[in-house]
């Protein structure tokens, strides 16, 4: 019987609004549910869904008459989010026009750097053949003054350590290469 009395003054707590305090759900800091289902573990399924439909009701109440009260700065809450969204709408159309653009350069500066490192490369090569068309011409030269001139002369010995180091550098070119039999025939000793 006792048990019989509990359950009834938990109802009458319950119904007097003393059981569900609807403070503590103004509270600050945020609605935890299940903070708040565990400190009314003793109502009852059917209880709390009783008392959360009628604070679901009580807070919809509040909301609606909250709106009727406030209208006219809902209404212009309304507006400046609609023109708000129209200027969020325009600035991500702007940026993705910017992105787009940006793309377009790097794409562009890309080609030109590729461009560029073609055309160093190809200076590169022609320095490169110059250098070698230069030592080509100087191993001509120095060839003429060898078969010209007398061994006696104080810079044929020059000219032949100059022919066979150059013909040695460029052994692999082809006018080189048709060359080493007669660059071997000249004599060492003078």
């Amino acid at each position: 019987m006792s048990e019989k009395n509990e359950n009834n003054d938990l109802v009458d707590a319950f119904l007097s609004n003393t059981y569900l305090n609807t403070e503590e759900l103004k509270r600050e800091d945020e609605f935890t549910p299940d903070e708040f289902l565990v400190s009314k573990r003793f109502l009852g399924l059917d209880g709390l869904i009783t008392e959360l439909s009628r604070v679901f009701e009580n807070a919809n109440k509040e909301l609606m008459d909250l709106v009727k009260d406030n209208y006219q700065d809902f209404v212009r809450l309304g507006a400046r989010m609609n023109a708000g969204n129209q200027k969020v709408d325009v600035l991500l159309s702007a940026i993705q026009r910017s992105e787009e653009q940006i793309k377009k350069s790097q794409t562009s500066v890309q080609n030109y750097e590729n461009d560029l490192r073609d055309l160093i490369n190809r200076r590169k090569n022609l320095e490169k053949e110059k250098q070698i068309a230069s030592e080509l011409l100087l191993l001509q030269r120095h060839l003429d003054f060898l078969k010209t001139s007398s061994r006696n002369h104080p810079l044929w010995l020059d000219s032949l350590n100059t022919v066979q180091c150059l013909s040695q550098t460029h052994k692999d070119h082809p006018w080189v290469k048709s060359l080493q039999s007669e660059i071997h025939n000249f004599p060492r000793d003078s």
